[in-house]
């Protein structure tokens, strides 16, 4: 309930009690003037009585009686005094009655409007405390409304900040949206000029800067008829397939040159399991590196390329001079693949043992 409507519903609460209150007023007048009304009717009718009591119309002794018997002795005297005052109390009882009747009745009238005064004091109470209750609620609106207006410049000026700040964001965003706006409508003019000019530059090329890769591409092609008579593996952009026979590196060399081909060179994980799980069931076979140009370091005989990739044998290579001293050559300079408990990893060997040879064609693109 808001402040007004509270104030409200005090009001009407209010005028309720006034007009209660005034009906109080009005039935206590009216129970006065019954009572003074009763009052008067009591006296009015004792006086009937013994008016009418001396004159005989309510009683056995008149008044002619009495004042006849005023002129006797005393005793007589004494008699009719009596007499006449039982005449009155007669008269005075059923008025006593009757007037007890309006006491009680104005007893009545007079505890209800008590009991009727003090609901109208507990209404009173109730309202004065709810009205106490929101005229604090009152004061502190106020005070609250008091600071928001203190604050409220302060508040303005940090909304009109942000507002600022945003609007400058939102100009630097479409800035950098115009910038790149501008530079991919270059960059489609300059694809458009492209594709416009594709062909005239296709056109232009010097055919002859195209033979070397028409040439692979062709020798790629024929391969198949080359190594007819051998299974061929393809892996990358290479070619494997082994010899019937079992030769040394030299040989091996020879051997593969014979159709295009060297004597392999892995580079690469990969390469490395390929070649292992598709020919190590053969035996063990030479690859195509020796350190016959560098003691310290293997070469890939055919690319001259240092072996940057490897897979030794624990404590290999070795170079292990001791176990044929008739040898023509001092050392372990070939590289072959071997297996030892199971596993096929590279060893350093003479190159005039006799091992399986694999020959690698290589094409210059991928078929």
């Amino acid at each position: 309930m808001t402040l007004l409507a509270t104030f409200t519903v005090g009001s009407r609460q209010f005028y309720a009690l006034e007009k209660k209150i005034d009906a109080l007023e009005v039935m206590m007048d009216i129970k006065i003037e019954m009572i003074k009304q009763d009052l008067a009717m009591v006296v009015k009718n004792v006086t009937m009585s013994v008016i009418g009591e001396l004159q005989g119309t309510n009683g056995n002794i008149n008044t002619f009686q009495i004042a006849n018997t005023m002129g006797e002795d005393p005793k007589s005297k004494i008699q009719a005094a009596e007499d006449v005052n039982k005449v009155i109390q007669r008269g005075f009882s059923s008025e006593k009655m009757a007037l007890k009747k309006s006491f009680s009745i104005i007893e009545q009238s007079v505890s209800y409007v008590q009991s009727q005064l003090e609901d109208v004091k507990e209404d009173l109470a109730d309202i004065a405390r709810n009205v106490m209750t929101k005229s604090e609620t009152l004061t502190q609106l106020q005070l609250i409304n008091a600071e928001i207006n203190k604050n409220k410049n302060d508040i303005e000026a940090k909304v009109m900040k942000n507002v600022n700040d945003v609007k400058k964001d939102l100009a630097d965003i479409v800035g950098r949206f115009m910038i790149k706006s501008e530079a991919l409508a270059k960059f489609q003019l300059v694809n458009t000029e492209i594709n416009k000019n594709k062909n005239d530059i296709e056109a232009k090329v010097d055919k002859a800067k195209l033979a070397p890769i028409l040439k692979s591409i062709d020798d790629c092609k024929t391969s198949n008829s080359k190594f007819a008579s051998f299974t061929t593996h393809k892996y990358g952009n290479s070619i494997y397939f082994k010899l019937n026979s079992s030769m040394d590196f030299y040989d091996g060399r020879r051997e593969c040159q014979k159709y295009g081909a060297t004597l392999p060179e892995v580079t690469s994980s990969g390469e490395n399991d390929f070649f292992t799980s598709t020919f190590s069931k053969y035996g063990e076979m030479f690859l195509g590196a020796t350190n016959h140009k560098l003691k310290s370091h293997f070469l890939w005989d055919h690319s001259g390329q240092f072996v940057m990739y490897t897979n030794w044998h624990h404590e290999e290579p070795n170079d292990f001079k001791r176990q044929y001293p008739t040898d023509n050559y001092d050392g372990e300079d070939c590289l072959e693949i071997q297996e030892k408990g199971n596993h096929y990893r590279w060893n350093d060997i003479k190159c005039i043992r006799s091992k399986i040879i694999v020959c690698e064609f290589e094409c210059e693109l991928d078929i």
